[in-house]
């Protein structure tokens, strides 16, 4: 049977990292997102940057069963920068050498301006955007050669103004 690992399914607040996941302050960064919460609507992780609103940047999953406010539905983990434009994100290793079919998305979920990147390693395979609620969504849907423990980054930044930047991710990697 083939193996897939799912962004929002595999997404657990017990462990940083988790598996082949884990939840990052900066892109090509050692920085583990280190702040849980785990409530009756939404698990996260979130980051060291302290804002009237909470931790920043954060990594959170909709464990409601329904959606929640902006549209957040439960097929999505949402990721927000930091106020200081730390990118959110979320890292999977791979645990074998081989070519990954990797298929997912970021929509947004507000009404700030994203940047949005994939990268592996450290080379942005795709770049985009995202200008608000009903902007389109930035795809990924590619096969990508890996040797084991090597990367991909998917990264949500700020442009220029970290307000209004929740951005909805979802991926699997096969």
């Amino acid at each position: 049977a083939t193996v897939v690992y799912s962004a929002v399914d595999d997404f657990n607040v017990g462990t940083n990292p988790n598996g082949v996941w884990s939840y990052r302050e900066g892109v090509n960064s050692a920085t583990l997102l280190s702040r849980v919460s785990s409530g009756p609507s939404v698990e996260s992780w979130s980051g060291s940057n302290p804002t009237i609103y909470g931790f920043f940047p954060y990594v959170a999953r909709n464990v409601s069963g329904g959606t929640l406010p902006v549209n957040w539905t439960v097929d999505l983990l949402q990721m927000h920068p930091s106020e200081s434009l730390i990118p959110s994100v979320v890292r999977w290793t791979a645990p074998l050498s081989g070519t990954w079919k990797v298929q997912g998305s970021f929509v947004s979920l507000s009404s700030g301006l994203t940047d949005i990147n994939i990268y592996k390693n450290t080379s942005s395979i795709v770049s985009g955007s995202l200008s608000g609620t009903g902007s389109p969504a930035v795809t990924i849907n590619q096969d990508i050669d890996l040797s084991a423990g090597d990367f991909l980054e998917f990264a949500v930044g700020a442009q220029g103004n970290w307000g209004g930047d929740g951005v909805g991710f979802k991926a699997t990697i096969t």
